[in-house]
């Protein structure tokens, strides 16, 4: 089975596991990954069971008061992070009505889990603005449909700095027969044939960018 090192390269970026987080760049990439802000959940015009969130993450401060003060703050447990209520809901170990998001070992899980463990601040030093998104590979041509493109996206911030979040970016394919996974890779239906092309839209946070791929049939051997 093949799989793209976006993991590895989340853990190399700056996002390690027991660190202090970032509300504006990396709580806020959870919520839109988890698809938690999205039209069709806590992200519509009422929320959902009593939550609402800005739809799509357009509102980081609604997002925090909301996630850390409303009903009298008893999403976030800051004496046992691991039952804060926010935590149970996402990854199913109490009732929720839009399912599992994320499970207790996956990355959107420690990343929520750490920001609560140090005080669910609003961010972690200076604020920053996300001012471009860059997709690597952001054109691709590939011969052999069983073969993967693995894309991996950067994130580059207003103070200088930039951040491989590849496993935080939200992928979305315009043909159906590209399958995009969670780590970035993209591969074909098992039922796909000829030319097949997709453009794939990226989205982390409120930016997003474009790759387009091509997948070629395998050239057969040829007799001289």
């Amino acid at each position: 089975m093949r799989i793209c090192v976006a993991l590895l390269s989340l853990l190399a970026s700056g996002l390690a596991f027991g660190t202090e987080v970032r509300f504006d760049t990396e709580v806020m990439a959870v919520l839109s990954k988890a698809g938690c802000n999205q039209g069709t959940c806590h992200g519509s015009q009422n929320g959902k069971g009593g939550f609402k969130l800005s739809l799509r993450g357009e509102d980081p401060a609604f997002d925090y008061v909301a996630l850390t003060r409303d009903q009298l703050g008893r999403r976030l447990n800051r004496h046992s992070p691991a039952q804060s209520l926010i935590l149970l809901k996402a990854t199913a170990q109490v009732p929720h009505e839009g399912g599992r998001r994320f499970g207790p070992k996956d990355p959107e899980h420690q990343i929520l889990l750490d920001w609560i463990a140090h005080g669910a601040s609003p961010e972690a030093g200076n604020a920053r603005r996300l001012t471009a998104l860059k997709v690597s590979p952001d054109r691709a041509i590939v011969h052999g449909h069983g073969k993967p493109v693995c894309l991996s996206v950067e994130a580059v911030y207003s103070d200088g700095t930039s951040a491989d979040v590849t496993r935080l970016a939200v992928f979305e394919s315009s043909n159906p027969q590209v399958r995009i996974s969670t780590l970035g890779e993209a591969t074909l239906a098992p039922t796909a044939a000829g030319l097949v092309e997709s453009a794939v839209l990226v989205r982390y946070l409120n930016v997003q960018t474009v790759a387009r791929l091509a997948f070629l049939p395998e050239r057969g051997q040829f007799q001289w």
